[in-house]
C-alpha cells in the first residue's frame, strides 16, 4: 500500500485548498491543532460547511472504481483563530 504524509498550513483568514498529495482512493485530514478546522466542499458556500474539532480526523474516500487525483482539491479549510499546520495522509489502496 502507498501511502504519502504531509502537512498544510492554515489560517482563520482565507479558505486554504486540501489537495491530494498522490493519486489515492483515502483521504484522511488530522487536526493536530490546538482549534476548530471549518471545512468546505465549496469555499464560496458556507452551506457547504462543517466543523473538525481539535485533534479528531476526517475521511474521505473516492467513490468505488474511481480515484482522487493527484493535486485535486478535495476541501477547503479556516482555522477558528491564529494559523497552524494540519496533517494529510493518502492512501493508494481501499484496504
Amino acid at each position: 500500500m502507498k501511502v504519502a504524509h504531509g502537512q498544510i498550513t492554515i489560517d482563520n483568514v482565507s479558505w486554504t485548498p486540501i489537495k491530494a498529495l498522490i493519486d489515492c482512493y483515502r483521504m484522511i485530514i488530522n487536526n493536530i491543532t490546538t482549534v476548530d478546522l471549518k471545512l468546505r466542499t465549496d469555499s464560496t458556500d458556507p452551506l457547504t460547511e462543517y466543523t473538525l474539532q481539535s485533534l479528531l480526523e476526517d475521511v474521505v474516500d473516492a467513490p468505488i472504481n474511481t480515484v482522487i487525483g493527484k493535486n485535486e482539491t478535495i476541501l477547503f479549510g479556516q482555522l477558528s483563530a491564529g494559523t497552524a499546520a494540519i496533517q494529510i495522509r493518502c492512501r493508494h489502496s481501499h484496504a
